[in-house]
């Protein structure tokens, strides 16, 4: 079944008058929805080739926000754990991409090639070697440099960076072109390591009338004209079980157009496209 045929679909489709919905429908009908089980084996499965490919032992660290602060670690002691997620923030993809990190640390048993748990005790006792940043997502790249900025500012890491004793790498399912680019600058090319590229407008097989009339209806019917081609227009087509990015188009996720009802596509009820226990998809910032 194509989106636009779903229930939730046929739903997202009545908030475009008669003219406007074959470029709306076209539109849902090039979404990559990405199963959760589909993300877990494609992530996982890219996790443990890298033993082969990058110095280990390896810290697997899941990406998030870490709001105003100011480091990843707190800064009170040489063996400090990290700090928690935020009292207002929903865990979303960083509850489950911690979860496949789990997975795969007790997989591998105590004699593996990845850390436990990454506190500054346990990367020093094992002697780690590279930190991977685990994301599900990058829609620019600021996310992950910001991130890494962060986990970075304690005195220890600073140390081992200072005297090469580790090394960086990202994972992460899909990343847009964009992000690709500006991480392998930060990074270097062979440390960025990814199971796609994110589908965008620009790869799509749409005649060049139909890719107008799509981004026309984008800025037409966004609530947020900054978000009408998603964060930073980079039009990405890739959403998840877990949750959608705001690098997709806003009519996709947007709560309500200018000042009209709206049925959102991603913010209403549970994925239609995986298992009946999909829970709703939370709108996540993966810039």
């Amino acid at each position: 079944m194509q989106p636009s045929e779903s229930e939730r679909g046929q739903r997202w489709l009545s908030n475009f008058n008669n003219v406007d919905q074959p470029a709306a429908r076209l539109l849902i009908d090039s979404l990559e929805l990405v199963s959760e089980s589909r993300f877990r084996s494609g992530l996982q499965k890219l996790i443990e080739k890298l033993p082969s490919k990058i110095e280990t032992p390896i810290g697997l660290v899941p990406v998030r926000e870490l709001g105003t602060s100011r480091g990843y670690f707190s800064l009170a002691n040489r063996d400090a754990k990290p700090q928690l997620l935020l009292s207002n923030s929903f865990p979303g993809s960083e509850a489950i991409v911690a979860n496949i990190a789990s997975s795969i640390r007790r997989g591998a048993g105590k004699s593996g090639p990845f850390v436990a748990s990454p506190s500054l005790r346990n990367l020093r006792l094992a002697k780690a070697r590279t930190i991977l940043y685990v994301d599900d997502f990058s829609g620019s790249g600021n996310r992950i440099v910001t991130f890494h900025k962060k986990f970075c500012f304690h005195p220890t890491i600073r140390s081992w960076r200072s005297y090469k004793l580790i090394d960086f790498h990202i994972a992460a399912y899909s990343m847009t072109r964009e992000a690709y680019d500006i991480l392998t600058r930060t990074f270097g090319k062979k440390n960025v390591h990814t199971v796609n590229i994110c589908q965008t407008f620009d790869g799509q097989p749409w005649q060049f009338d139909q890719g107008l009339q799509i981004e026309a209806i984008c800025k037409k019917y966004s609530r947020n004209p900054e978000f009408s081609l998603g964060f930073n227009n980079s039009k990405a087509l890739t959403a998840f079980a877990h949750t959608a990015p705001n690098n997709l188009p806003a009519i996709l996720w947007q709560a309500r157009s200018t000042g009209l009802p709206w049925h959102s596509f991603f913010r209403e009820r549970p994925c239609q496209w995986t298992s009946s226990s999909c829970s709703t998809l939370q709108v996540a910032q993966r810039n």
